[in-house]
């Protein structure tokens, strides 16, 4: 999904990417399961793209907690200045997971293999 900010100056109509923080919880999203699209980063070149969260397990009607707390965790990548796309736990667990990639070369033990850590 791609997203707009449409204004109007006189009689020409100007489309921009969205501001930072620009958050869909409607509409767009699927009304049976709690999910919202959000674009914490800024983009000064191309086009936007938001992420598309999905919250796989709850029943509590948090709605508001969970867009600021996914929005406050986009900050904490210590390797970009500004906000990322993902929540920096999420970021720093693709760049482990890349590492760990890279550096064993073999076989996992067969006692490891189906433990949550190594899947």
């Amino acid at each position: 999904m791609k997203f707009f900010e449409k204004t109007k100056q006189g009689n020409n109509i100007n489309y921009s990417n969205p501001a930072s923080g620009f958050v869909i919880c409607d509409q767009v999203t699927d009304s049976d399961i709690f999910e919202f699209y959000m674009q914490p980063q800024v983009v000064t070149q191309g086009t936007a793209t938001p992420t598309n969260y999905h919250v796989a397990y709850g029943n509590l009607k948090l709605d508001r907690p969970i867009l600021d707390l996914t929005y406050g965790l986009c900050f904490g990548y210590a390797n970009w200045q500004g906000p990322v796309r993902v929540p920096a736990p999420l970021k720093l667990a693709e760049k482990l997971s890349k590492l760990v990639t890279k550096v064993i070369k073999t076989q996992l033990a067969n006692q490891v293999q189906d433990k949550l850590c190594y899947l």
